[in-house]
């Protein structure tokens, strides 16, 4: 894989002697920051990156037949508002689903 910029780059991810990818062809991590959002706080990271875990979750959990319990719901909710950790909230659903 190439990594493009402005102009075309060449077939060794570089772009007028300016390196853009590793050997592995990853981006180099300077323009990989560049792209995150510097100004969002990091606590709006977290709360975005829970979000998507609980919905995936959600997903799965549908894609398999099943539906999550108001318990479990609520323990994701708590998890999405940053209250218990994925941690906690995985030993209490299994808990209350050992019950």
């Amino acid at each position: 894989m190439v990594v493009f910029t402005g102009a075309i780059a060449d077939h060794r991810g570089m772009d007028n002697g300016r390196k853009l990818s590793t050997v592995a062809r990853f981006p180099i991590l300077k323009d990989t920051q560049e792209r995150l959002a510097v100004d969002t706080p990091t606590t709006d990271l977290d709360r975005s990156s829970r979000d998507n875990s609980v919905r995936n979750s959600i997903a799965i959990t549908e894609m398999e037949g099943g539906q999550p319990s108001a318990y479990c719901r609520e323990q994701l909710g708590l998890f999405a508002d940053g209250k218990i950790s994925v941690t906690e909230m995985r030993d209490r659903v299994v808990l209350n689903a050992s019950r």
